[in-house]
């Protein structure tokens, strides 16, 4: 489906381009167009696992959030591994998503990493501490 311009056009125009992208099959290239708006619409999730449950509900629950506000999510697992998880973090601002959830271990509390450095809204997700990020933490019922 081809998005109307907020620019004048003729009518008859118009139609004529939608008519001819509609028979090349044109599909917009999302990367161009999150560069023109400096957004991408999408958000990066670092998780551990899918193992626990929590985890996969979890994720489906921010896939439905992220879907009901177009934005697309790109999941990825670092497996318990620090490092993996630096990297995938790192490759989510460098495709520049609009935002980050961290799943995160305990010890997550590297130094440097806070709003101004990371530079799009993070969260963390988990009990660890981390000095200027927001954090949703679980709580055990008794």
């Amino acid at each position: 489906m081809l998005a109307k311009a907020d620019y004048p056009v003729a009518a008859k125009t118009r139609e004529r381009v939608i008519d001819a992208a509609r028979r090349i099959n044109f599909v917009p290239n999302a990367l161009a167009w999150s560069l023109f708006r400096s957004r991408s619409d999408s958000i990066g999730i670092v998780v551990p696992s899918l193992i626990n449950p929590y985890s996969t509900a979890m994720i489906e629950g921010i896939d439905a959030a992220a879907s009901d506000r177009g934005l697309t999510m790109l999941l990825a697992l670092s497996n318990w591994d620090e490092t993996r998880r630096e990297t995938f973090i790192q490759g989510f601002l460098a495709r520049q998503v609009d935002g980050l959830l961290i799943c995160a271990v305990a010890n997550d509390c590297l130094p440097g990493r806070d709003p101004e450095a990371i530079g799009v809204p993070t969260v963390l997700i988990g009990q660890q501490p981390n000095a200027g990020l927001p954090r949703i933490a679980w709580v055990r019922r008794r």
